[in-house]
């Protein structure tokens, strides 16, 4: 193969003698940056009413003791979607399956890992109930962060002690001392962004529910996105703009005496 062009090679000879010159010595000439994936947990508490969304305090450089997304880096021999099942329960013990979670978009930009070139594939998962977590090696930590949207439209994150307030269109930081390692600052800001668009035909975040729901349920977590809060005395503003999207699913009885409380699921 010596003396041949990278034209002869790549238009004329065979595809296996070209893989074997590719490694031999093209595949130097290009970048061969590491893939991680980093998921979004979200679920609803129901004692405090609010979306949370699950960080790892990280135990190691870099952004030692930062709060961080789960996640790690793709084993040369799985996919995607099975690193994020992986990580997940290696980090947090939280078991998931190919259906729970939801790829929501690949960031790369150049300096956004400090030790090298990383390119990461983001995920979501919207779980029915608060899960057990139980830190691996990785982790010093967990922390639940809340999630609400101010009346000005900025997204709201707070941790037990600090929050975090940020710009709707940029993602950018507005006031605050909360902060997250690498860039999951902006991944969690796209994700916001992407639920809060399409939340008038797009209900997957109510999974958070569970099968079935309440209307004060789903109001909660539907203003959790939103600026113009829906009244909390009047549900006709759900049944206006998303009532398309549900159906009765029965009733349930309340801790107080009166008429049984209307549960809902999405069709």
């Amino acid at each position: 193969m010596i003396g041949k062009s990278k034209k002869y090679m790549e238009q004329e000879s065979s595809e296996e003698t070209f893989l074997k010159w590719y490694q031999e010595t093209d595949s130097k000439n290009y970048q061969n940056p590491a893939v991680t994936v980093d998921n979004m947990i979200f679920c609803f508490d129901r004692e405090i009413n609010q979306l949370k969304l699950l960080f790892i305090r990280r135990k190691a450089h870099p952004f030692k003791d930062s709060l961080a997304l789960v996640g790690g880096f793709i084993d040369g021999a799985e996919s995607s979607d099975q690193a994020c099942i992986r990580e997940t329960q290696e980090e947090t013990g939280i078991k998931l399956t190919v259906n729970h979670i939801e790829q929501l978009q690949t960031f790369t930009a150049p300096e956004r890992d400090p030790r090298q070139r990383v390119i990461t594939i983001a995920y979501m998962v919207f779980l029915p109930e608060v899960p057990e977590v139980m830190v691996g090696d990785d982790a010093k930590d967990f922390e639940w962060v809340t999630i609400d949207t101010l009346a000005d439209g900025s997204f709201v994150l707070k941790s037990s002690q600090k929050e975090l307030v940020l710009d709707r269109e940029s993602g950018d930081r507005l006031s605050g001392e909360l902060s997250f390692a690498f860039d999951h600052q902006y991944i969690v800001h796209t994700a916001l962004t992407r639920v809060a668009n399409k939340l008038n035909y797009d209900l997957r975040v109510m999974n958070v529910l569970g099968s079935t729901f309440s209307l004060k349920e789903f109001r909660e977590v539907y203003n959790t996105f939103n600026a113009d809060k829906l009244n909390e005395t009047d549900n006709s503003n759900i049944r206006r703009k998303i009532g398309h999207l549900l159906e009765e699913a029965g009733e349930v009885s309340g801790a107080t005496a009166g008429r049984p409380a209307k549960v809902y699921k999405i069709k």
